[in-house]
């Protein structure tokens, strides 16, 4: 998750100053809902009380937030690369690079979304993974909205 705050608030973003006072609350507020959601599937995990189809719902979740921070953090590693190149001298591919990990970044939460909303019946039952299910999609929508909030400055 913290590949994401670095993928947001990225050295390219930040120099070409794209990046506005919203934009690092917008970033503020979706650490938050991460940091909450990741506890408390933590803490529902250690209740004694979980059985083991609510303990595999959860798990389940983090696995998809988990791995959602994991690609996020690939198109974080592409922007830190290009703030790097300080002499490259041609804004345009530069821009361009920004764009294309934007845009992926934007086609993989929109997917993770989708993915996330088909929660199985089996789930469904859990008040626990219910909740954490819409915490996720919560994350989900504040990342995609930051990230496409950026999107038009370049």
């Amino acid at each position: 998750m913290m590949g994401l705050m670095v993928f947001v608030s990225s050295a390219t973003l930040t120099k070409a100053r794209v990046i506005n006072e919203q934009d690092l609350q917008k970033i503020s507020e979706i650490n938050a809902v991460f940091k909450s959601l990741t506890n408390d599937i933590a803490q529902a995990l250690k209740r004694a009380a979980v059985s083991g189809a609510e303990s595999d719902c959860l798990k389940s979740i983090q696995k998809e937030v988990v791995q959602t921070s994991a690609e996020l953090s690939s198109y974080q590693y592409l922007l830190n690369i290009v703030s790097e190149m300080d002499d490259y001298g041609d804004d345009k591919s530069l821009e361009s690079l920004v764009r294309f990990a934007l845009d992926k970044s934007i086609a993989m939460l929109d997917n993770e979304r989708k993915r996330l909303s088909q929660v199985p019946d089996e789930c469904i039952h859990f008040p626990s993974s219910t909740a954490a299910t819409q915490q996720a999609l919560h994350f989900i929508d504040l990342t995609s909205e930051a990230l496409k909030s950026v999107r038009p400055r370049f």
